[in-house]
């Protein structure tokens, strides 16, 4: 419901996490919306042991895989801080028993990164990704999520 100038009297709810959902609030309220934020959802690093070990392992054999998959910025931070731990791991026995550094300090040439949008996408190249190897769909596309994904990578 609008009244006069831009002014809205329709109320919005931000259910973003926390940390996004001020940024939309604030956008929302510049557009004339009395908004505020009920974020019911939190956004997290893997913290149980078996799942730090798994992503360990990922970023230890990192150039053994073909692609990786990022569904949102989140997922990309998450992913690429967990390098940056462990960079700063000790690894005493694991530089004895192998000359090469286990977190490689680029990602391997020939790793694909695939991302659903340019939020996803902009992650990855803040993080050090090479735009010449993300997948997505176009700047331009109609929608940006798996389905548009799917039809930019689908046939490789």
């Amino acid at each position: 419901m609008m009244l006069g100038a831009g002014v809205s009297t329709a109320r919005v709810i931000v259910t973003r996490p926390t940390r996004d959902a001020q940024h939309w609030v604030q956008q929302l309220q510049l557009g004339g919306f009395a908004a505020e934020a009920l974020p019911l959802i939190e956004i997290s690093p893997a913290s149980a042991a078996a799942d730090v070990q798994a992503l360990t392992r990922v970023w230890q054999t990192l150039d053994r895989y073909a692609a990786c998959l990022f569904v949102s910025g989140n997922a990309v931070e998450y992913f690429f801080k967990q390098k940056e731990a462990l960079a700063k791991y000790p690894w005493a026995q694991a530089a004895i028993n192998k000359i090469a550094d286990p977190v490689p300090d680029e990602v391997p040439p020939g790793l694909r990164f695939m991302a659903p949008g340019p939020g996803t996408v902009a992650a990855l190249v803040a993080a050090g990704v090479p735009a010449r190897q993300i997948d997505a769909p176009a700047a331009d596309a109609r929608q940006f999520d798996s389905q548009s994904l799917w039809k930019v990578v689908g046939q490789r």
